[in-house]
């Protein structure tokens, strides 16, 4: 393998993407499926000596194009409103795309208030919106909490996805949150890089998971419908990215992540960014 590190390393570039989100959770037996799409529109403002990368990052709102659900598309809803508040974000990035600083958090403090008192001129301030407002309230105006927010952001997991920024062994451990979210999955990951002249691939593959009798526990315990001493959890984490060589921005990935535990619990979801235009 090629032991280049990708990095973004030009300013002045704009890139302007879709991204496709279809997904499946199927729990107590009951299917729900969705595929929804958004785009965002990455500048790089500035790039430093230790590769430190300036950015501006506008996320467009999300687009439910498909929900058995329906209280999904009511959820999105009111996602979109709030994905307001961040729609615009300049931040200050390392190489490995981990958030330095948010430079222009007081204009999101602004959109915070500013739609806080949309709610209340529309909802009133009642207790069940008490919680609601104390979270987001102390999470818009505190630089360093907010930092920790922005860095949990579907773009900073999904476009750099610990593959910027270092050398790339062939095989190296990992270790992520399940899909349900209800305990952290060792793994190890097998990769492949290659290049030619305009662009970078990277492959990937998880094997060998852990599910020790304890995990399997800590994992599924709580799911009534699951009994944990007759599963053989599987799990599929894999992908595909494209980068320009010369400047490391992405070109277009796929990543597939599936967790499928039995016929009442299983999650399906599957990540598509593709390059709708760019300008230089």
């Amino acid at each position: 393998m090629d032991r280049h590190e990708i990095c973004i390393s030009r300013p002045g570039l704009q890139r302007h993407y879709k991204v496709l989100v279809n997904g499946e959770i199927v729990m107590g037996g009951v299917s729900n499926k969705t595929s929804v799409e958004t785009e965002w529109i990455l500048t790089v403002l500035a790039v430093d000596s230790e590769q430190n990368a300036k950015i501006e990052l506008i996320t467009l709102d999300t687009h439910v194009l498909e929900a058995t659900n329906e209280a999904f598309r009511e959820l999105s809803i009111i996602a979109n409103q709030l994905k307001k508040v961040t729609q615009t974000l300049v931040c200050t990035i390392d190489k490995r795309g981990k958030v330095l600083r948010v430079i222009n958090s007081a204009q999101i403090a602004d959109r915070w208030n500013q739609l806080k008192s949309e709610i209340v001129s529309m909802c009133g301030r009642t207790g069940d919106m008490t919680d609601f407002f104390n979270i987001n309230e102390k999470l818009f105006n505190d630089q360093e909490i907010l930092k920790l927010y922005v860095g949990q952001l579907e773009f900073f997991k999904l476009y750099f996805n610990d593959l910027y920024g270092r050398k790339l062994s062939s095989y190296e451990p990992r270790k992520t949150e399940n899909a349900f979210k209800t305990s952290f999955l060792s793994y190890d990951m097998f990769l492949d890089h290659d290049e030619d002249s305009r662009l970078s691939r990277i492959r990937f593959k998880g094997v060998n998971f852990s599910t020790y009798k304890k995990w399997l526990s800590e994992a599924y315990g709580q799911f009534p419908f699951v009994d944990v001493q007759k599963i053989t959890p599987q799990f599929t984490i894999e992908g595909e990215y494209l980068m320009e060589k010369e400047n490391g921005l992405l070109k277009k990935a796929k990543l597939l992540w599936e967790e499928d535990v039995s016929k009442e619990l299983r999650s399906h979801t599957e990540y598509i960014i593709t390059e709708k235009h760019s300008s230089i």
